[in-house]
C-alpha cells in the first residue's frame, strides 16, 4: 500500500508539473505577440527605454529584448544586455530556430538565464515585418516555489522518519538517488546501498519483493518503476513487528494527509489553468478555448453552431452603469449555459458576441432553443429588469459547407436578420446610429470616455494620425503631461495646457459650468501647428462619486 501511494503521489506531481509549464508557456507567447504589435504601431517607442518599461509594465512582463535579424540583442529594457547573441549560452541557443523561420514564436521552459543564471521563462516571435525579434522574459516566481516544493527530494525528504522503514526514489536511468527518507543517500546510487538496479530491472513482475543487505541488516525491499524512476520501500526485519505496524500506519496516514496538500495544490493549479480558457466575468469558454475546439467539433455530422449577441448592452452601459451591463451579460450567459451545456459548449467572444456549438438533430434542437427563450423570459436581475438575445443557427446536415467558417458565417447572417428585427420592433434604426457614430468620428480626432476621480480614460475612437503620435500612459494625467512634453504641442501653450489639463482644474470647471468645459490650444498636424478644441462633457452617468466624462477634440483649422 505504501508503495502503490508512492508510485501516485510522484506520477501526479509529473504530470501537474507538465501541465502548467505548457499552460503559461501558451500565455506567455501570447504576452509576447501583443508586444510586437505594440511596437508595430509604434516604432518609434523602440529607442526609448522609459516607454519600452512602461509597455512591459501594461503586459505583466519582467524584460523586453529587441534582437536584429541575425540574432544580436541591440535595445530593450535592460541594456546591459545589449551586444548578448544568440551564441552567447545553452539558455540562449534555444532560440536559434528563430533564424530559419520567421513564422515562428516559442517558448523556452524556465531555465537560469545567460546573464546572472536567474530563473527565467523567455518568449520570442518575429515582428510583422520580418525585420526584428521581439522578446519578453518573465520570472515566474510562483511557478518556480511550487515546482521547489513538488521536487522529488522535497516531497519524499518531508515524509516522517521512522526506525526499520525508508524509502529510496532513483532515476530509472542511471540508479541516482533523487530523493530518500534518509537524507544523506540522495545523490548516491542504489547500487551504493546494497540494492542492484540490475537486479530491479530484471524483475518480471512489478511491484516485487526480495530481500537486501542495507547497510549490513537484512531488509525486506518492495519496489516498482516508471520510465522515469525505481522506487523502493524498505524494511529492517529486525524490528519490533509491533512497532512495524504502527510505523506502517502512521505513514500511510501521512500519504493520506499529503495527497490531500497535493489535491488541493493541483486543484489550484487546475483553476489558474482553466482561467487561460475561461472568460472571467460570466464563466463560460473564451475565443482561445474556441479556436483549440473547433477542428473536433467540426467531425461530428450532428454538429450546430448557435451565433448570439446580447440585445441593448450599450444603451444599459450608457444608461445606467457598466455594473447593470456586467449584470445583463452574466444574465444572459446564465439562460445559455442552462439550455446549451448539457449538449456542448458557450463561448465569448468579447463584448456582446457569444457562439454556442451543440450537437443534436433537429427536432431536439427547436427544444433547446424553446428552452433558452422560456428561460430569458422568466429572467430579472437586481439592477436590469429583463434579458433579450439575438441568435441565429445553422446545421451542419443542412447542406455539403465548404468549411467551418463558412457554416459559422451563415449562422452570423441570420442571427443579425434576428437583432435588425429586434431593434425594428424597438423603433430604432441602427443604420442611423451608424451613421451618426461615423459623422461623430470624422468630426472629431479623438473621442475618450474619462473618469476624473479614477484618473483613468477609455478610447472609443482616435484617428491614424493621433494614434501614430501618441504614447501608451496608465492614467489620465500622465497621458495629459506626456502630449505637453512633446513636440506635438505647441511650446508656447504648455504651461496653460498644463494647468487647464490638470485633474483638480478639471473636476472645478465640470461642476461650475453645467457639465461641459473646452480647452483651445495649436497641436502638430502633419508639419504645422493648427487651433485644436477639446471639449470635456458630463456623462448621463456623471455622479460626485465617479465623475464619468467624454472628452473629444477636433481641429478647428
Amino acid at each position: 500500500m505504501l508503495m502503490n501511494q508512492t508510485m501516485e503521489v510522484i506520477e501526479k506531481n509529473d504530470s501537474r508539473e507538465k501541465e502548467m509549464l505548457e499552460s503559461l508557456k501558451e500565455d506567455y507567447k501570447v504576452r509576447v505577440n501583443a508586444v510586437a504589435y505594440i511596437l508595430d504601431a509604434k516604432p518609434e517607442v523602440e529607442n526609448d527605454l522609459n516607454e519600452l518599461k512602461k509597455i512591459a509594465a501594461f503586459m505583466s512582463v519582467d524584460e523586453i529584448h529587441l534582437f536584429d535579424e541575425n540574432g544580436v540583442i541591440y535595445g530593450g529594457t535592460i541594456p546591459k544586455y545589449y551586444g548578448y547573441s544568440f551564441d552567447s549560452g545553452e539558455q540562449m541557443a534555444y532560440f536559434t530556430p528563430m533564424l530559419q523561420d520567421k513564422d515562428l514564436t516559442m517558448c523556452q521552459d524556465v531555465m537560469p538565464n545567460t546573464s546572472e543564471g536567474r530563473s527565467m521563462m523567455y518568449a520570442i516571435t518575429w515582428n510583422n515585418a520580418g525585420t526584428k525579434m521581439i522578446q519578453v522574459g518573465i520570472e515566474p516566481k510562483r511557478l518556480i516555489d511550487e515546482m521547489n516544493q513538488n521536487q522529488i527530494s522535497a516531497v519524499i525528504s518531508n515524509m516522517p522518519m521512522y526506525t526499520g522503514i525508508n524509502i529510496f526514489v532513483a532515476d530509472s536511468g542511471d540508479g541516482k538517488i533523487l530523493g530518500s527518507t534518509k537524507a544523506a543517500m540522495v545523490g548516491k546510487t542504489l547500487n551504493d546501498v546494497g540494492i542492484s538496479r540490475d537486479k530491479v530491472t530484471e524483475q518480471a513482475d512489478v511491484p516485487a519483493i526480495c530481500y537486501r543487505n542495507i547497510d549490513g541488516i537484512v531488509s525486506r525491499c518492495a519496489f516498482d518503476r516508471t520510465d522515469d524512476y525505481i522506487v523502493v520501500v524498505t524494511c529492517n526485519l529486525l524490528s519490533n513487528i509491533k512497532t512495524d505496524v504502527i510505523i506502517m500506519v502512521i505513514m500511510i496516514v501521512y500519504f493520506i494527509i499529503a495527497a490531500k496538500a497535493l489535491a488541493s495544490m493541483f486543484t489550484k493549479l487546475d483553476r489558474v489553468r482553466r482561467s487561460a480558457y475561461t472568460d472571467e466575468l460570466t464563466g463560460c469558454f473564451n475565443r482561445k478555448a474556441y479556436q483549440e475546439n473547433v477542428e473536433e467539433y467540426w467531425k461530428s455530422p450532428d454538429m450546430v453552431y448557435i451565433s448570439m449577441d446580447v440585445n441593448g448592452l450599450k444603451k444599459v452601459n450608457d444608461h445606467q452603469g457598466h455594473a447593470a451591463g456586467d449584470e445583463l451579460l452574466q444574465g444572459a450567459v446564465e439562460c445559455m449555459m442552462k439550455s446549451f451545456n448539457g449538449y456542448g459548449r458557450v463561448y465569448r467572444f468579447g463584448g456582446d458576441e457569444f457562439a454556442a456549438i451543440v450537437f443534436a438533430d433537429s427536432r431536439r434542437l427547436k427544444k433547446i432553443i424553446d428552452d433558452f427563450k422560456e428561460r430569458m423570459n422568466k429572467w430579472s436581475g437586481k439592477k436590469v429588469s429583463d434579458v433579450s438575445v439575438s441568435l441565429g443557427y445553422a446545421e451542419k446536415c443542412e447542406r455539403q459547407w465548404e468549411n467551418f467558417e463558412e457554416l459559422a458565417e451563415q449562422a452570423d447572417e441570420r442571427m443579425y436578420a434576428c437583432k435588425a428585427e429586434y431593434y425594428s420592433k424597438k423603433g430604432e434604426d441602427r443604420r442611423k446610429l451608424q451613421a451618426a457614430h461615423n459623422a461623430l468620428t470624422k468630426l472629431y480626432t479623438k473621442v475618450l470616455i474619462i473618469n476624473l476621480t479614477q484618473n483613468s480614460y477609455q478610447i472609443v475612437s482616435i484617428d491614424r494620425e493621433s494614434l501614430k503620435n501618441s504614447v501608451f500612459s496608465a492614467k489620465l494625467s500622465d497621458w495629459f503631461a506626456t502630449f505637453a512634453n512633446s513636440d506635438e504641442l505647441y511650446p508656447d501653450d504648455r504651461q496653460a495646457f498644463l494647468q487647464k489639463t490638470s485633474l483638480q482644474n478639471l473636476k472645478k470647471n465640470i461642476n461650475g459650468t453645467g457639465k461641459s468645459y473646452s480647452i483651445i490650444y495649436r497641436r502638430k498636424y502633419g508639419e504645422e501647428y493648427k487651433d485644436t478644441m477639446m471639449e470635456i462633457l458630463a456623462a448621463e452617468d456623471y455622479t460626485d462619486d465617479s465623475q464619468v466624462c467624454y472628452l473629444c477634440v477636433r481641429c478647428l483649422g
